[in-house]
């Protein structure tokens, strides 16, 4: 349970921490209070508008990168198991950051944003650059700091031995034959609660639901097929929250969210050579994400203090073709696979399983 839990902190909380941390100020509470006060020159919300801009452009690669890697990892072969017949697999997916979502330009995402950097683009959070950029609002040429860069490459070399900008992610699946050739695979993980003195209690969970049936039956017997050909769909929500206390304001907690809701449509093709089977696929992703901040904030808003509620509501969508190529080495029920996957986040999947036709 501790693992898991260090794991999830180390996955989705980057930078996040600064909003129930008292240890390390300056926040990003007190960030996005500086980014409120300096973009909305006197309106409240103008300023949140572009708080919003700011920090969707920020966290992009990282909600991005969730939504690829929850479609991968589904399967390992077309061949479909016997009424029945049941596998257990686990899977770690590693969805690469291209570079160029290692920055950002607020004008890109919102064309009326008054928040302009004064040099270059803006990292954001998978960038390397650990030095705070700086921002000029337009209307008066005020300048103030934002968000640096977290680097999570060193996350990733600490949890794979890669160096490589990536968004890790494990998943946990079972399959099971039915009728007709026809394979459903479920994801779950049954809700927990995490506690952590930095960042309240964290509440997960997860599922999966997957079809995968076989095309080569209606082409021919079963017998000496040259290859297998599946459909297969598949969707994974997850939610994550966290509940805190800011210890700036004394208006009650705060709540974190994260949602995912990944859909993923493929037509898969193997053949099998002894031990070895080689896989492949092709199809379309359809991914949705929400990061939202919720509560009530006092913020400093010059010239009085003023209160917002549920300052922050970024929706992400990642929508895109796939490519995939593999390969499974299966010993009696036990077997090895990885896979790599082109998309717009290039995606490497490795795991093991145990299955019994």
């Amino acid at each position: 349970m501790k693992s898991l839990k260090l794991f999830v902190i180390g996955l989705i909380f980057f930078n996040f921490s600064g909003v129930y941390s008292q240890t390390n100020p300056p926040s990003i509470y007190e960030q996005m209070n500086a980014i409120i006060v300096a973009a909305g020159s006197g309106d409240i919300n103008l300023g949140l508008q572009d708080v919003n801009t700011y920090l969707e452009g920020y966290v992009n690669p990282m909600a991005k990168g969730l939504g690829y890697g929850f479609a991968n990892g589904w399967y390992n072969t077309a061949e479909n198991h016997k009424p029945w017949g049941f596998d257990l697999t686990i899977n770690m997916s590693l969805a690469v950051v291209p570079d160029t979502d290692l920055s950002f330009n607020p004008g890109t995402l919102n064309q009326n944003t008054v928040l302009t950097p004064t040099d270059g683009n803006l990292p954001t959070i998978f960038s390397s650059s650990t030095t705070k950029p700086t921002f000029e609002n337009t209307n008066t040429a005020s300048v103030f700091e934002g968000l640096e860069g977290k680097d999570p490459s060193a996350l990733t070399k600490s949890l794979t031995g890669l160096n490589y900008n990536t968004v890790p992610l494990p998943t946990v699946q079972v399959g099971i034959g039915l009728i007709k050739e026809t394979d459903i695979k479920i994801r779950y993980a049954p809700p927990v609660v995490l506690s952590d003195p930095t960042f309240g209690d964290l509440r997960v969970n997860l599922y999966g639901l997957g079809v995968m049936h076989n095309i080569s039956q209606y082409l021919g017997s079963s017998e000496g097929r040259p290859f297998e050909l599946s459909a297969f769909a598949g969707i994974t929500r997850f939610n994550l929250s966290a509940k805190g206390q800011v210890p700036l304001d004394q208006l009650g907690p705060k709540e974190f969210l994260i949602h995912v809701n990944s859909i993923t449509l493929q037509a898969i093709i193997s053949k099998k050579i002894k031990i070895l089977t080689l896989y492949g696929a092709a199809g379309i992703n359809n991914t949705s994400l929400g990061f939202n901040l919720n509560g009530k904030f006092n913020l400093d808003f010059d010239p009085a203090t003023a209160e917002v509620t549920d300052p922050v509501d970024l929706n992400f969508l990642a929508t895109g073709a796939r490519l995939t190529g593999g390969f499974r080495v299966k010993l009696a029920i036990v077997s090895l696979h990885a896979d790599y996957t082109l998309q717009k986040y290039p995606t490497l999947t490795a795991g093991f399983g145990i299955t019994i036709r």
